[in-house]
């Protein structure tokens, strides 16, 4: 059972390194051309990474611009409760 959850807690870190990859990649690609100009192909293909990788974790190219915006709006949310925690 210990080497089954080692396998997964392997699994779910390089599902997640590859993640990242896809996540930076687009943001890099934002500052070169719009949205609507990047493929899945030219992201996976700059990623390093495969399209079967790329729908594995997300069903559209919507829902890497969404995983994006949700992490950021999480981020600020809680910059915003630590700043009002530090002035009480």
């Amino acid at each position: 059972m210990k080497k089954y959850l080692q396998k997964t807690d392997k699994r779910k870190i390089a599902n997640e390194q590859v993640k990242a990859k896809i996540r930076l990649t687009l943001l890099e690609l934002l500052k070169e051309k719009n949205a609507l100009d990047i493929s899945v192909s030219e992201l996976t293909q700059r990623a390093g990474v495969s399209r079967s990788s790329f729908y594995r974790n997300y069903s559209s190219f919507e829902g890497i611009i969404q995983e994006i915006i949700d992490g950021m709006a999480t981020f600020w949310q809680q910059y915003n409760i630590h700043i009002k925690l530090r002035a009480i």
